[in-house]
């Protein structure tokens, strides 16, 4: 699951162009301790953009296997960009506050 989500070259250029980084350390985790020192480490913005960049890496993935669809690291950042502003549209336009914690 490590190459998938985090070792692959093309993957890498998704979290590049995300300007999501890590040390050499937290490189060679297992993908559970890896996004968990990820998420640790990351601002609530950030936090979110990663949980976004793997569920769209993932479904992208899919795409690729299933139906041969293709696409370029730089369309996975727009379309996970583009989300994200939805999702930032939505919250302020919720009338309650958030429930959880702020970092």
């Amino acid at each position: 699951m490590e190459h998938g989500f985090r070792d692959c070259p093309f993957v890498d250029e998704v979290w590049n162009l995300l300007n999501i980084k890590w040390d050499i350390v937290m490189g060679e985790k297992l993908l559970q301790d890896w996004l968990q020192g990820l998420f640790i480490m990351s601002s609530k913005v950030t936090c979110r953009q990663i949980a976004c960049a793997i569920w769209f890496i993932w479904g992208e993935r899919n795409k690729w296997v299933h139906d041969r669809s293709f696409a370029s690291p730089k369309q996975i950042v727009h379309k996970i960009s583009q989300y994200l502003q939805e999702l930032n549209e939505i919250e302020k336009k919720l009338p309650v506050a958030p429930v959880g914690f702020e970092r």
